[in-house]
């Protein structure tokens, strides 16, 4: 059965990407040889790539109970989750109201490191659950032969995590201050190729259907990473280095004071750098770039943009000119 209904569940950067890689490139008129939706709370309405026609793209709204996720789910051939947020329960009822409504094809909200590496799931405890999500995927499409399911990691979102700080590079005072040697290499992948990487999948399904993918754009290193910002702003960049381990002390400190979420930015930054936890093995072992047809990223180009648009945000007086 073909693809041609999808629904896309959330409302951010994913749900934008993957939504400017399904319409067409039409300077004037953006279309999709699919039927799209996107699925938001009732106070939300959908994030359109530029140029997108507001009736090229449906809306349905859910208070997200799993039989107002039938209802919102029901006629589609395709469900995407790009909400990460919420409990292993919130996962599985977005699986289960899927199966429900009778859809048969399931993409989960992957689409980042390597969730089935156990040293990480032992540093990161929410790992565990999001394991279990892909463990219950599983159990479902083998149970159930209507549902088939694609999980896609995709590394580090690179342009985002290099304009919010996540990588601990600062482009206002150009430096940063790695957690390892910096020479350790961790998967990338641009904002815009997440939609592409979707979009491939979805085009060659039947080729992906029941595997968790691994298609980084590229792998990198801090050091190289560096190295391209100096070449692209014409100044010189400050790494400094501290042990991986004081990384995680630091996470765990502020976890304890009650600051989960700068808590947890430090322990997700310590796997990318830290080389024992091998996070970037299975995206070397296991890269499904040939499969889908995708070269690797240039790296050189994505952070030009990503420094473009850092400009574009910049206040004046911010030390990037």
């Amino acid at each position: 059965m073909t693809i041609k209904n999808i629904v896309i569940i959330g409302d951010g950067h994913l749900s934008f990407t993957i939504l400017d890689a399904l319409l067409s490139p039409s300077n004037t008129n953006r279309v999709s040889q699919y039927n799209i939706f996107v699925v938001t709370y009732p106070s939300q309405r959908p994030w359109l790539p530029q140029l997108a026609a507001s009736d090229t793209v449906g809306h349905r709204i859910s208070d997200f109970s799993s039989d107002s996720l039938k209802v919102v789910l029901t006629g589609a051939d395709l469900a995407i989750s790009t909400i990460s947020g919420g409990s292993f329960d919130f996962q599985v009822r977005l699986i289960d109201a899927a199966v429900a409504a009778g859809v048969s094809r399931f993409i989960p909200c992957e689409f980042a490191n390597d969730t089935l590496n156990v040293p990480v799931q032992r540093r990161i405890p929410r790992y565990v659950e999001r394991a279990k999500v892909i463990d219950h995927l599983r159990t479902v499409s083998q149970s159930n032969v209507h549902l088939e399911w694609v999980a896609i990691a995709v590394g580090v979102i690179i342009d985002e995590a290099l304009l919010d700080g996540f990588l601990g590079f600062d482009f206002e005072w150009q430096s940063a201050n790695i957690p390892g040697n910096g020479i350790d290499e961790f998967p990338v992948t641009s904002s815009q190729r997440v939609g592409l990487v979707v979009r491939r999948v979805i085009e060659l399904w039947d080729q992906v259907k029941n595997q968790f993918l691994y298609t980084a754009g590229t792998l990198t290193c801090a050091e190289t990473i560096k190295g391209i910002l100096e070449k692209t702003m014409g100044t010189t960049w400050a790494l400094s280095y501290s042990d991986s381990e004081d990384c995680v002390r630091e996470g765990k400190r502020r976890i304890e004071m009650g600051l989960t979420d700068s808590g947890m930015v430090l322990f997700e930054r310590s796997i990318l750098y830290d080389h024992r936890l091998s996070a970037s093995d299975s995206f070397r072992s296991r890269n499904a770039n040939q499969t889908l047809g995708l070269d690797s990223e240039d790296l050189d180009t994505v952070i030009l943009q990503t420094y473009r648009q850092h400009r574009s945000r910049a206040r004046p007086g911010c030390g990037c000119d």
